[in-house]
């Protein structure tokens, strides 16, 4: 992405290109978890290794459990 296309999206908060990576969490009692994340204009998601999953577009936001 060119720099104006990153400062862009720094401005306005809204990413133009879809993304992915890694993130390493601290959890309750200390613990540490690793989840995949991507993302693009529309919203993001991060997918916890136990198959749980957050997602969020615009103003919606879930999160989902396959257990339950």
């Amino acid at each position: 992405m060119p720099v104006s296309g990153w400062l862009d999206s720094a401005f306005t908060g809204r990413t133009r290109r879809p993304w992915s990576g890694r993130v390493e969490l601290e959890l309750p009692e200390g613990r540490r978890d690793t989840a995949r994340v991507c993302g693009g204009p529309d919203g993001f998601r991060i997918d916890f290794r136990d198959g749980r999953a957050h997602w969020v577009h615009g103003d919606t936001m879930a999160f989902l459990n396959p257990s339950n």
